[in-house]
């Protein structure tokens, strides 16, 4: 497994351009991610069973991912701080790739960016992006 981290950006946004992966939400979440911390917004968190939802802004994220499988069966761990805490919190999906990250249908640069990841042992969640990333 290969691992790239958001402190290397350039890696990042190779990534999620890469043939297979671009015009997935799975590329598209990592492109929102990366530059979700470059403009330090917010994201909001929600658990998508219990409906619990909390705001946080992402510090850094980490990615461990196959050249043969790429997009399948990737972790993604995303590193964040909410309001309530100064304490450095983690979320991490094991087994998602490009089947498991979907677009929300309503996305867009005049609303939000929105994106449901499924993980094979992590309940759905759901992550809002601020619409202004695009600007």
């Amino acid at each position: 497994m290969k691992r790239i981290s958001s402190n290397e950006v350039e890696k990042c946004i190779a990534f999620s351009k890469a043939d297979g992966i671009a015009d997935t939400g799975f590329g598209q979440l990592i492109h929102y991610l990366i530059k979700t911390i470059e403009k330090d917004y917010p994201v909001e968190f929600m658990h998508v069973i219990k409906e619990t939802v909390f705001r946080g802004k992402v510090d850094h994220f980490t990615l461990y991912y196959s050249d043969e499988n790429m997009g399948e069966n990737n972790t993604l761990t995303i590193y964040y701080k909410t309001d309530e805490s100064t304490e450095l919190e983690t979320i991490s999906f094991e087994k998602t790739g490009i089947d498991q990250v979907e677009k929300d249908r309503k996305s867009s640069s005049k609303s939000f960016y929105r994106f449901f990841i499924k993980s094979e042992n992590k309940t759905p969640h759901r992550l809002t992006f601020n619409r202004r990333l695009s600007k």
